[in-house]
C-alpha cells in the first residue's frame, strides 16, 4: 500500500498581483516580504523602481501607455519573481 503525503510548509509563495488585465492600478499582496518592485516594458526597459515597506497590500500605478509590463519583485534574501501584467 502506498501513501501520499504533502507538506504544509510553503517555501516560496508566488506573488498575487491583480487585476490582470489592469486599467492602471495593480495590487500586490505582500506575502513574501517583498522589498522592491521594478516595472519593465515588454522590451526590457526599466520604467520605475518602487521601494516596498512592510505593507500587506501594495498599490502600483502603471505608466500611461497601454501594453504589456513585467513586474519584478525582490526580497531581502535576493529572491525574485517576475509577473506579466497587461494594461488595457
Amino acid at each position: 500500500m502506498f501513501s501520499l503525503s504533502t507538506s504544509t510548509k510553503e517555501i516560496n509563495k508566488l506573488p498575487n498581483l491583480y487585476p490582470n488585465p489592469s486599467e492602471g492600478l495593480v495590487y500586490i499582496e505582500n506575502n513574501n516580504n517583498w522589498e522592491q518592485a521594478d516595472i519593465y516594458l515588454s522590451n526590457g526597459q526599466l520604467v520605475s523602481s518602487i521601494s516596498i515597506k512592510d505593507e500587506e497590500l501594495v498599490i502600483i500605478e502603471l505608466p500611461q501607455e497601454l501594453g504589456l509590463y513585467m513586474i519584478q519583485l525582490k526580497n531581502k534574501r535576493h529572491q525574485s519573481e517576475i509577473s506579466k501584467i497587461l494594461k488595457i
